[in-house]
């Protein structure tokens, strides 16, 4: 019997029964078939372990759990297992145990040490290098002069950071944050936790007026651009500025720019740092409404000083200040682009990072509709009813669609960069009917091969996207409406990866409201609005997870609030108002005063007064509660905990001190509601695993310094001292 091998599953156990068992099977109702379905669901879990078995010999391969007994093997021992914005299972550091081990002690080692076992990257810089001393005269070192030559104004720009080269008096302190660093014996090693992330073809806003002067950021502020890192050739490499995610300065990029446009008529290109084979940003343009957008040669691109607007002295030529992230052209192009990285301290709020595994949980179910939202560009080829214009023609065809098709899932793909304008207010906005469910994503819908088609010929299928690299932005407050009746149950509407410039707005119809709001990965512009809810919603479910929103406003009778792993800011005074509602928060931000029925707290920060009607019902654990609160009962709260533990007045004192710092609090920094580097001890490390309180607690910083820390007493030579030095980006406005 010839069996089809391109089955698989039950499928493929059904087609080696007899024939004649196949068809009285199917004529009592297919029990026969639905016992294979189930074997071969199991089979398969038994299959794909023995493949993992193979798998697990190779640390390359080997599944997470097995690593530890590999590294066990080598005497590679306490290995926390790290997740977050860059997660690091200790894999790479078990992987290069061998290679660490035969270059032990040597700078370009300890800085892959640091690397592989923080998962951020990471510079390592001797010390003593760096010291002004008396040189002897059968030892002179010219490039480390004792004075600071003040004509290198570069390297000036560089000074107190990991790639100051400039020669230091002695600091005999030990080395710790910015101190001691200038020691015979001091070794440090830098660590950047604020991450680049790259974005292609973002459509920048215009300044006022529409002139040809833009701002990068589609919210319109000026925010500096990153480095794109470059990739390190191997283990030898020491690391240099254009390897590491830090903030652009104009001058180097200046004079790379400069040297090739001489080197242009030369018929040569010099080698660049910042403009090689993937530049740290490219500008894109087309002049008239019918041109294709094209990348503006480098040899016509000028880094300046925008901080003063001014345009370009020729045509075609283009003014760019990474500092600002601002962008001039001499005359008005039709269309503009730019394509750069940003930085931020993890993967939280919309943004390019993968979302892969968070949508997995989402596509529960097979997808009856989809359409995607792509600025069309001259040449695409027309998909009528599948790509869409506009945000605003992608909902009206799902509300047409769901007017005929009621109880279906639909996806609306948002498949660029671009900042859309329309309005989705006043009828405009989303429908969601009974049993309903639509989800909006950014995300890539790619072509796939039809199956049995003709060579070449692709189609879009329902249900395979690709959320990762975008984040686009809608402007404008965003409607959504329930419309199922009483007791038919109601639709749910997913938000993921959005940036939202405006306030969304939870509308109940005159037959009922909305059953679940889920907000994931994206970000709702705090100054903007962030999510209302008016009353007429009573069976709604609002969750919100790893986003940033403004206030959260429900006023009315709401089933419950979900928070996890997300910022929540006030415009004013409230970040969240549910006085009738039962909360649940995880592992969050709240940067503003909180106003529930009931709480339910674990991991995170309160900033502002916690105030919970039903203080009977709930707890509060490993979180941070400002004094004079009303909650339900605390369990190892701070700055309960420390104060309980000082005798007066020593709690006052202890009070004073545990307040919560950050790099920012202002809505697109790069160190929006990341904590201070001088945060107190107590809430870096107050969370439940001993992570820091908040909404960053999944980056898991105490156990990452950890790791470092463990790994340098094996592989740091005796009588040398080294200490992690975080680095946080400085601003040259």
């Amino acid at each position: 019997m010839t069996v089809d091998t391109t089955l698989t599953g039950g499928d493929r156990l059904h087609t080696l029964l007899p024939a004649a068992l196949r068809r009285a099977d199917a004529e009592t109702g297919g029990a026969v078939r639905a016992l294979l379905d189930l074997m071969a669901e199991q089979i398969a879990v038994v299959d794909a372990d023995i493949e993992q078995l193979g798998e697990n010999w190779f640390i390359e391969t080997c599944a997470p759990w097995a690593i530890p007994y590999i590294g066990d093997l080598l005497g590679v021992r306490g290995v926390h297992q790290v997740t977050g914005a860059v997660a690091t299972t200790g894999r790479a550091w078990v992987a290069n145990t061998l290679r660490f081990r035969c270059r032990k002690g040597t700078r370009a080692m300890l800085e892959q040490l640091a690397r592989d076992t923080t998962g951020w990257p990471a510079k390592a810089v001797e010390f003593f290098e760096l010291l002004s001393t008396t040189q002897h005269v059968n030892h002179p070192r010219p490039r480390r002069p004792a004075s600071a030559d003040l004509r290198r104004a570069d390297a000036l720009e560089l000074v107190g950071g990991p790639f100051d080269s400039f020669a230091h008096t002695a600091d005999i302190r030990a080395i710790a944050g910015e101190q001691g660093w200038f020691n015979i014996p001091h070794i440090g090693l830098f660590l950047w936790p604020i991450g680049s992330y790259w974005l292609e073809r973002v459509t920048p806003r215009p300044a006022d007026p529409d002139d040809g002067r833009y701002r990068v950021d589609p919210l319109g502020a000026d925010r500096p651009l990153f480095v794109r890192p470059a990739g390190e050739s191997g283990i030898e490499h020491v690391a240099q500025e254009e390897n590491m995610p830090g903030l652009l300065r104009r001058r180097p990029l200046y004079v790379e720019l400069e040297e090739r446009r001489t080197a242009l008529p030369t018929g040569r290109a010099p080698a660049g740092r910042f403009f090689g084979a993937d530049p740290v940003f490219r500008v894109y343009a087309a002049k008239e409404a019918t041109d294709t957008l094209e990348a503006v040669p480098e040899e016509r691109l000028h880094v300046c000083d925008l901080s003063t607007w001014r345009r370009p002295a020729e045509a075609g030529h283009v003014l760019v200040d990474p500092v600002l992230g601002r962008v001039s052209f001499r005359d008005r192009p039709h269309r503009v682009r730019v394509s750069h990285a940003y930085g931020a301290a993890g993967d939280l709020g919309a943004g390019s990072y993968s979302r892969r595994d968070s949508l997995e949980a989402v596509l529960d179910r097979p997808v009856d509709w989809q359409a995607g939202v792509r600025a069309p560009e001259p040449g695409d080829p027309p998909e009528p009813g599948i790509l869409h214009p506009d945000l605003a023609t992608a909902v009206a065809a799902w509300n047409a669609w769901q007017d005929t098709h009621p109880g279906t899932f639909g996806v609306i793909t948002v498949m660029d960069n671009h900042r859309y304008t329309d309005p989705l207010t006043d009828g405009a906005g989303i429908r969601v009917g009974a049993g309903g469910k639509l989800a909006v994503v950014a995300a890539q819908w790619p072509s796939t091969p039809v199956a049995g088609g003709p060579p070449g010929k692709e189609e879009r299928r329902p249900g395979r996207i690709e959320p990762v690299g975008l984040r686009p932005c809608v402007a404008g407050p965003l409607e959504v409406t329930g419309t199922a009746a009483a007791g038919t149950g109601p639709g749910e509407l997913l938000i993921d990866g959005l940036l939202l410039d405006g306030e969304l707005r939870v509308k109940p119809s005159a037959s009922g409201g909305l059953g679940r709001l889920a907000i994931r990965d994206s970000s709702l512009v705090p100054s903007a609005g962030g999510l209302r809810v008016e009353a007429g919603n009573p069976e709604l479910t609002v969750e919100v997870h790893r986003s940033i929103t403004g206030p959260i406003s429900l006023p009315g009778m709401v089933r419950q609030l979900r928070v996890s792993d997300a910022v929540v800011q006030a415009a004013g005074d409230r970040a969240l108002d549910a006085p009738g509602t039962d909360v649940t928060i995880d592992r969050s931000t709240v940067l503003g005063e909180t106003v529930a029925r009931k709480l339910f707290a674990s991991d995170t920060l309160f900033t502002a007064d916690v105030q919970i009607e039903r203080g009977q019902a709930g707890c509060v654990r490993f979180s941070y509660v400002p004094q004079g609160s009303h909650t339900p009962r605390r369990y190892r709260c701070q700055p309960d905990t420390a104060t309980q533990a000082a005798p007066p007045p020593l709690d006052e004192v202890v009070s004073s001190r545990l307040v919560p710092r950050f790099l920012s609090t202002e809505f697109g920094h790069f160190g929006y509601a990341y904590p201070a580097p001088d945060s107190p001890d107590e809430l870096l490390t107050g969370a439940e695993h001993g992570v820091e309180i908040g909404a960053f607690g999944a980056v898991q910083r105490p156990q990452r310094l950890a790791n470092l820390t463990r790994a340098l007493e094996e592989y740091l030579p005796f009588g040398l001292e080294a200490a992690p030095l975080i680095v946080t980006p400085r601003s040259q406005q």
